[in-house]
């Protein structure tokens, strides 16, 4: 926190980035929890990867198994396939699903809250949700886990999303690795690695819902927002659900927006909203967006500048498939999150869009 001030104060605006590891050690549930609210509280782009065993090394030893793991399984390797002499080749990792302090099933809870703290707070797509829910008193985390609860009671599209989401997360757990080159070599499910239907499960699932659930998961957002809410004494629940719908369809329109071809970027966009969404942000989240009256409306153009362009342009270039989320993918693993977002400023009268 000291490093972070000291920055701010010589003018340095940077994004503060950190990685936990699940599975350490003595590392309970709860503390895990604890870790990543320190971090999300100091304001850091969190990342969360499970604990895997490299040769040679301390964790590794048959000590340190004996004394600290209870369960390892294996998963493949990102991207590390390929058929060479016809023979099907593939590298994998061994993976801790159990410990002296954490069960398996403790440990394989987190995966898919891991993915929603770097989909949400992490790469900022729900940042200004997460943010305006903690000015009501809820923590980042905490609100995370309340989505995770929703997802899991969900009897439909988000509902089934989460249940492709385990059904990945399985293929992160086998047995051995005869067992994981066994299924990997099947024709079918070798198809999924060369057509990119399969990858790294958080930005898989990022670009799905971004791409093809994106209503849905906002209303789930909306239906968690109005349940907490409901929960929060002495407030005006009515605004807040307000302003929790107005930071939604803010959040929807500073994304950048591929046109129909998804060939080129709406380069420019306007839109207006019941409360000061701009100036808020601007204060570093203080307090709760003004509103001037009932009928004021704050109208935004949401822009990209010539330095965005052309870095959105060349990485779209130099990772243009014929599979849209396994593009975005690929640009996300080079890109820093802020080049996803368009930037934002007051305008005048509504103005039409403009298209690269």
């Amino acid at each position: 926190a000291d490093m972070i001030q000291a920055l701010k104060d010589e003018g340095i605006e940077t994004t503060f980035f950190s990685e936990l590891i699940l599975g350490l050690p003595n590392e309970s549930a709860e503390s895990h929890l604890e870790a990543n609210r320190i971090l999300m509280d100091l304001g850091a782009e969190v990342f969360n990867y499970n604990l895997h065993l490299l040769p040679g090394t301390e964790m590794d030893s048959a000590e340190s198994r004996e004394r600290y793991i209870t369960r390892t399984g294996w998963r493949l390797h990102d991207n590390a396939f390929g058929v060479y002499d016809g023979m099907k080749v593939f590298e994998g990792q061994e993976v801790v699903l159990g410990t002296n302090a954490m069960s398996t099933e403790e440990l394989r809870s987190f995966r898919f809250i891991h993915f929603l703290i770097q989909f949400m707070w992490g790469r900022r797509w729900y940042y200004d949700f997460l943010q305006l829910m903690h000015n009501t008193g809820t923590h980042p985390l905490d609100t995370v886990l309340k989505v995770v609860d929703a997802f899991k009671a969900d009897d439909g599209e988000m509902g089934a999303l989460y249940q492709r989401f385990r059904n990945d997360h399985n293929l992160e757990n086998f047995q051995s690795f005869e067992e994981l080159v066994e299924y990997w070599s099947r024709d079918q499910n070798l198809e999924r690695l060369r057509d990119g239907t399969y990858g790294k499960l958080n930005y898989l699932y990022t670009y799905e819902i971004l791409l093809d659930h994106f209503d849905a998961f906002n209303t789930l957002l909306d239906e968690t927002a109005s349940e907490i809410v409901s929960e929060l004494p002495d407030v005006d629940r009515a605004a807040l659900q307000e302003q929790f719908r107005d930071i939604l369809a803010f959040s929807r329109e500073r994304r950048i927006s591929l046109t129909k071809d998804q060939d080129s970027l709406a380069l420019t966009k306007r839109q207006s909203f019941s409360y000061d969404l701009l100036a808020w942000r601007d204060s570093g989240y203080e307090g709760m967006p003004a509103k001037i009256s009932s009928s004021a409306r704050f109208d935004y153009e949401f822009f990209l500048d010539d330095r965005q362009k052309e870095v959105l342009h060349r990485q779209f270039e130099q990772f243009r498939s014929h599979n849209l989320n396994l593009t975005l993918r690929k640009m996300s693993e080079e890109m820093n999150a802020e080049e996803f977002f368009y930037k934002v400023r007051p305008t005048g009268a509504p103005a039409q869009t403009d298209v690269a």
